[in-house]
This record gives structure tokens, sequence and C-alpha cells, in this order.
């Protein structure tokens, strides 16, 4: 990716702002890129709208702190493109099981690359444990357990 480098805070902020709005306005636009269900040209998918995430991951993972736009634009159809991908192959085997798609069909698809295996079970233990500590938290309110003894007799 590529940016100015330092430059004041002043200046930064303007350019920061300039930048920003010209993003709202590319929403605005409805600026959109055709994809089909292989993640090529076909379907519409409004582009721009993982660009501030993106952004941010970028400069965690070491660009500048306001990386080129279209530097932007690359990762996130490089990103959409994967997911998408991952996503038709993981349904495929969805469908050659004869089954509806569950989390094991996307394990599988990953399989062989380990860092994503792990950090993917990691995810989904996490998941697990955060819909554990709801129920728990909603059970330790008495008024939500009235609430719901309530809902269930309607």
């Amino acid at each position: 990716g590529g940016g100015g480098g330092g430059g004041g805070g002043k200046k930064m902020t303007a350019k920061m702002k300039a930048k920003e709005k010209a993003e709202k306005q590319a929403e605005k636009d409805g600026d959109e890129q055709e994809y089909d269900a292989r993640g090529g040209m076909g379907a519409k998918r409004k582009r721009g709208m993982f660009a501030r995430d993106l952004r941010y991951m970028m400069y965690g993972f070491g660009d500048v702190r306001d990386p080129n736009n279209e530097t932007v634009a690359l990762v996130e159809d490089l990103m959409v493109d994967f997911i998408t991908n991952v996503a038709h192959q993981a349904m495929e085997c969805a469908e050659r099981r004869g089954g509806r798609f569950s989390n094991e069909d996307l394990l599988y698809v990953i399989r062989n690359d380990e860092k994503k295996l792990r950090r993917v079970e990691e995810l989904m233990e996490m998941n697990e444990y955060l819909k554990e500590a709801r129920k728990n938290f909603d059970l330790a309110d008495p008024n939500v357990v009235e609430k719901t003894a309530e809902e269930k007799e309607e």
C-alpha cells in the first residue's frame, strides 16, 4: 500500500477527512461491482463495504496509516473472492453429503491449511463459549427469566 509519511496533525486530519468524505460519496453513488456465484462477474456486490475495516487491518499488519485507495480496493476484491470461493466449496461439500451447510463442511475445505484450521476451530470454540455465557447471564437475571416465562405462556 502507499501513502504519505509524516506531515503534522492538522494536515493529516484534513487529508483523512477528505478521504472519508470521498468514501461516503462512493457509497452513496452505489459503486457496485458484479460477481457471480463463483466469485466472478455477475451478481452485484457493493464495493467498499469493508474498506474502513481493511484500512485498520492493513495498518495493524504493517502498512502505512493511510493506505492507497486502490490498494484497499484490491485487498477487498481478493478477500471477497477468497471467502466466496471457500463458501462455495463448502456448499458443494454439503450438497455431496446431501445435507445442509454445516461448520464441518467449512472445516473439510480448509483441512489442509493448519493455520486457518486452528484459527477457525478457535473462533468456533469462542463462539460456543460466548453462547453459553449469554445463556447463563440471561438465566442469572430474574427479569429476563420472568419475561421468558411470560413469553412462553402467550
